[in-house]
């Protein structure tokens, strides 16, 4: 029997151990992870054991996750445990979003918007990240 793909989505009941769980096999898949990011995983889950509720918070309170946990809800997001609101969209620079879209149940979505973006042939179009440059920070 296969393992259940971190993408999956999830319903929202999910108990926070196979969140957690599906997070792992995400870090492994991509090659990335180190126990900064693990750690604040766990943090966050025992504070948020249903995420969506994370989504609650004042805005102030959501853009003031770390380096460690932004990772986390990025993956959240993706995997669409997580809707995080608009104005916490609006705020937050997601630069790696483009690598976490590939190969997730969101990818379809992507694929469209590029197309999308590419047929207004807008100067601003969306590209791929190979086709930018990428900025330091976390």
């Amino acid at each position: 029997m296969q393992p259940a793909h971190d993408y999956t989505p999830a319903p929202e009941d999910e108990d926070p151990a196979d969140i957690y769980a599906a997070y792992l096999v995400h870090l492994q898949r991509r090659r990335r992870g180190n126990t900064a990011y693990t750690q604040a995983a766990r943090s966050f889950l025992q504070r948020w054991p249903q995420v969506q509720r994370w989504a609650d918070l004042p805005l102030d309170t959501r853009l003031a996750a770390n380096c460690s946990t932004r990772p986390f809800i990025t993956f959240l997001m993706v995997s669409r445990r997580l809707q995080p609101g608009y104005d916490y969209l609006v705020h937050r620079k997601l630069s790696s979003l483009w690598h976490e879209l590939t190969d997730s149940c969101l990818e379809p979505d992507l694929n469209q918007f590029i197309g999308a973006a590419r047929e207004l042939d807008s100067p601003n179009a969306a590209r791929p990240p190979s086709a930018r440059r990428s900025s330091p920070g976390c």
